[in-house]
């Protein structure tokens, strides 16, 4: 990797809304997964919750918590969260030093999960796709079964989630960045980034633990999936 694409800063960007119930696990994960990359490289790391008008307390939570930056918008919209947290850590850094990942408030990151990003930021990848596993509390023995049949694991999967995603700022500002969409920034922002010719790339090595819930904060996303897909089962 050339000294342009060094990464200097790993900032992850969580938008929430009304996630009172998750968002705790959701922070004990990423500080564990942060430590982890902490320890054993000199990246600097943030964590930026954007609370998206939540009415729960959520933002409560995210105050109280050590090394959380809170950012608030009244915009209703997971993509205009996103957009917010990204500016703000791309502000006055040069964004070609800058990963940008992204997960969402009702799921938990693996303990390799930011390492997993700067591994992948250092190989050359622009953009990273990664995996997702449903909450097993929130499924039946049979729909575990068929989200098993349905998604095997693979390091060449197609799936686009904006809780396992990341990006390099330079290609995240080129590609137009996150939308104001109340769903589907994710797919959005990753269409642009291959039609730019980003290095977009895949895997399954840290996929994050995410709500399996059938009605979710936004009117699509995975909640759309798993009534679609998993409900009849």
């Amino acid at each position: 990797m050339s000294d342009s694409a060094q990464i200097e800063l790993v900032g992850v960007v969580m938008p929430v809304r009304n996630e009172a119930a998750l968002l705790p696990r959701a922070l004990d994960a990423l500080a564990e997964s942060m430590a982890q990359a902490r320890e054993s490289t000199g990246v600097e790391l943030r964590l930026l919750v954007v609370d998206d008008a939540s009415s729960d307390g959520s933002a409560d939570i995210a105050a109280a918590r050590a090394g959380v930056e809170l950012l608030r918008s009244s915009a209703r919209s997971v993509g205009a969260a996103r957009a917010l947290g990204a500016a703000a850590l791309l502000d006055g850094r040069a964004p070609e030093r800058v990963w940008i990942a992204s997960t969402d408030g009702d799921s938990a990151v693996p303990a390799n999960w930011v390492l997993t990003h700067l591994r992948f930021a250092a190989a050359g990848a622009e953009a990273l796709r990664g995996s997702i596993r449903p909450d097993p509390a929130d499924l039946t023995l049979e729909q575990l079964d068929l989200w098993g049949r349905l998604n095997p694991p693979s390091e060449s999967h197609p799936h686009i989630h904006g809780c396992n995603l990341g990006v390099r700022g330079d290609r995240y500002l080129q590609a137009g960045g996150f939308g104001g969409e109340e769903a589907d920034e994710d797919v959005r922002l990753v269409i642009r980034l291959t039609a730019i010719g980003a290095r977009v790339l895949s895997t399954d090595s840290a996929p994050v633990l995410t709500s399996a819930r059938t009605h979710g904060r936004t009117p699509d996303g995975f909640a759309r999936y798993v009534r679609t897909a998993l409900e009849g089962a």
